[in-house]
């Protein structure tokens, strides 16, 4: 077995690096689970995507997006919608999602204050 030595200094950098890569990982997999439990309705995925809603219903139709039905309206995760843009499903840039999710919050906070 070999053994390498280096300087405290930069032994300590190497571990602040490694600890910043590890909470990078961990900061996008919750974005992602929390992406999972966000729901929003179709009219809202139309308004902020800049689609129709026979776009939606093309791949609702085609089974290239999951969704559920209640009450007669269709709701999607922002999960499943950043899939779709990600897998260019839907034609859109990046922001339009940013915008959709600080819409979601703002919604949740108005509901969560009453």
């Amino acid at each position: 077995m070999d053994v390498i030595t280096i300087e405290s200094v930069a032994y300590k950098e190497l571990t602040e690096k490694i600890t910043k890569i590890e909470r990078f990982i961990e900061e996008t997999t919750r974005v992602q689970d929390d992406l999972d439990t966000m729901w929003v309705d179709s009219n809202t995925v139309c308004e902020y995507l800049h689609i129709s809603d026979r776009t939606l219903q093309r791949l609702r139709s085609q089974r290239m997006i999951a969704y559920s039905s209640l009450g007669g309206k269709i709701y999607y995760t922002l999960g499943e919608i950043k899939r779709a843009l990600d897998q260019r499903m839907i034609r859109r840039k990046e922001d339009r999602l940013d915008a959709l999710i600080t819409c979601y919050k703002n919604n949740i906070r108005k509901l969560s204050n009453r």
